[in-house]
């Protein structure tokens, strides 16, 4: 009996993590949708846009779509250059996607920015 109810218990741990999984694939979807939106909009100024790009990446981030993810990050950066946030988002972008020179060429950018040696 007790190896059934901890059988139970892990099947349905097991079903609440892959809902989530799905809940959270698509609310991912849906921010991707909203951002989408919002871009198109006429008259957005670039500290907003690169805000909505950065919002995008992350949701890009999250559905493992790293290469697009670090797009978004470089056009936050040529909106917002001084955006220490965009660098670190996309050193750990870079970092995700096996590419540790990008990575670390971005922490170097960070800490420029902050004025750091």
């Amino acid at each position: 009996a007790e190896i059934a109810a901890w059988t139970t218990r892990n099947n349905l741990a097991g079903d609440v993590w892959r809902t989530d999984r799905a809940a959270s694939r698509r609310m991912r979807q849906q921010v991707l949708e909203a951002a989408n939106a919002m871009l198109e909009r006429p008259r957005l100024t670039d500290p907003l846009k690169a805000e909505i790009y950065n919002l995008r990446a992350g949701a890009h981030a999250g559905l493992s779509q790293f290469d697009d993810a670090i797009a978004d990050f470089n056009r936050a950066i040529e909106l917002q250059p001084g955006t220490v946030v965009y660098y670190e988002n996309r050193a750990f972008m870079h970092e995700l996607a096996g590419n540790r020179s990008a990575a670390a060429s971005d922490r170097r950018r960070v800490a420029e920015l902050r004025g750091q040696p």
